[in-house]
């Protein structure tokens, strides 16, 4: 069992070089391409003022599969932004992910974390779409935006611990930040996958959120309605 965590991590790592480059190939021609320019080419010697030859200048050519939006480049430096972001989600608050893994762990605690997320989605748009319609509240958009973003970022990165957490009891156990790398490269292969991984990306973001929110941020107490008895 010594090789078995490396062996895992090398073999999502070539997974993930796959579906990046098999999105590359796929996605690249749902981009939008440039149309042909009608432009007058340049007059020749002979031909008098006017009666320039029209044609059709020709597009920019397609970008090469490691240049531009979904290529293999954007996607890998993408991977490696999300795999750090939740790297030092989890390093910065180990407590804080200690209990929202706990929660997600106790009965019914993705099925909760599902249930809010869809909840506080419902939320931030009727947030956002009033603070839009306000001219003056119009600046808390992107701070609206930036603490939801942080939130579920939080909440993903504990899903990669718990998802690793699972593959602990069959390979044993291993330093938490391997088992915390190896569920992010787990949760990004699976968002990888063509187009069915933007399905299994949202929900992983969706449950993040909601799992930021039941637990607020993984404090110990959590949250609980009955909080407004005393």
């Amino acid at each position: 069992m010594k090789w078995a965590w490396p062996s895992l991590v090398a073999a999502l790592a070539v997974l993930a070089v796959l579906l990046a480059v098999a999105d590359s190939v796929w996605l690249r021609d749902w981009l939008p391409q440039p149309t042909p320019r009608v432009r007058p080419l340049p007059r020749f010697g002979g031909l008098p003022p006017g009666r320039g030859f029209i044609g059709l200048a020709p597009g920019r050519p397609q970008l090469p599969l490691t240049e531009g939006l979904f290529s293999f480049w954007w996607f890998f430096s993408t991977g490696v932004a999300f795999v750090l972001a939740g790297l030092a989600a989890l390093v910065l608050f180990p407590a804080r992910a200690r209990v929202a893994v706990e929660r997600l762990e106790s009965p019914g605690g993705l099925v909760a974390a599902v249930v809010a997320g869809i909840a506080s989605a419902l939320l931030l748009a009727g947030a956002l779409f009033v603070l839009r319609v306000t001219f003056f509240l119009l600046p808390l958009v992107p701070v609206v935006l930036a603490l939801a973003a942080m939130g579920a970022l939080f909440g993903v990165a504990c899903m990669g611990l718990f998802v690793a957490r699972f593959a602990r009891r069959r390979l044993g156990g291993a330093n938490p930040i391997l088992l915390a790398f190896t569920g992010l490269l787990a949760i990004f292969d699976l968002a990888l996958i063509p187009f069915a991984g933007w399905v299994a990306l949202a929900v992983f973001v969706v449950a993040g959120l909601g799992l930021a929110v039941i637990t607020r941020l993984g404090s110990a107490p959590g949250w609980a309605v009955e909080e407004l008895n005393w």
